[in-house]
């Protein structure tokens, strides 16, 4: 198809096709840029890729809402003293878990949904979210879409990619599962 084009029209043609594959790998790039971030605990760089994230407010909102329930859970099983102790100790750990949750420590526990067995547990598998593997989708030029699957749960979260330059990206959000996370850990409590 190439020969019906003089030479530099296929030269061009050939620049076109090396700078957009380029373009297209950059969220896939991202993806293992911060899978390798983690593995190392470089939290300086994990501060540059995450600059538009919010993921520790997003954390401890979520993780307040566990702590709620707990406290609930709490009054009727083991009276209202002991329910507020363990609500208070909660509060006053939220800031640290939060902020543990949102760097490399946490990441792979939020983002496949498993917050509550955070950081009592250690990465409980080897495949789809717990390794940074999801799906790619383009919403646009500038954003993109990559859907993480806990393979234990089958629930489904989304990191959300940005672009900065016209080859970098950055993380700017997350959307996580809510709904059945908390039904789920009301499931936990009452077990």
């Amino acid at each position: 198809m190439l020969k019906q084009f003089s030479w530099p029209y296929q030269i061009m043609a050939v620049i076109c096709i090396v700078i957009l594959t380029g373009f297209m790998r950059q969220p896939d790039a991202l993806l293992q840029e911060l899978q390798a971030t983690i593995e190392k605990g470089e939290e300086t760089k994990w501060q540059s890729l995450m600059a538009e994230a919010e993921l520790q407010p997003y954390a401890k909102a979520i993780m307040e809402a566990y702590i709620k329930m707990k406290y609930s859970e709490g009054l009727q099983a083991e009276g209202p003293m002991s329910a507020t102790n363990s609500y208070y100790l909660g509060l006053g750990a939220l800031d640290d878990l939060s902020q543990q949750l949102a760097k490399t420590k946490g990441f792979r526990y939020m983002m496949c949904a498993d917050l509550a067995s955070f950081p009592k547990s250690s990465v409980k598998n080897t495949e789809g979210c717990w390794q940074l593997s999801g799906e790619v989708e383009w919403q646009s030029a500038t954003q993109v879409r990559v859907y993480f699957t806990n393979p234990v749960t089958a629930w489904q979260s989304v990191l959300l990619l940005q672009r900065t330059g016209l080859f970098s990206w950055q993380v700017s959000g997350v959307e996580l599962p809510i709904e059945e996370m908390l039904a789920a850990y009301a499931k936990q409590l009452k077990a």
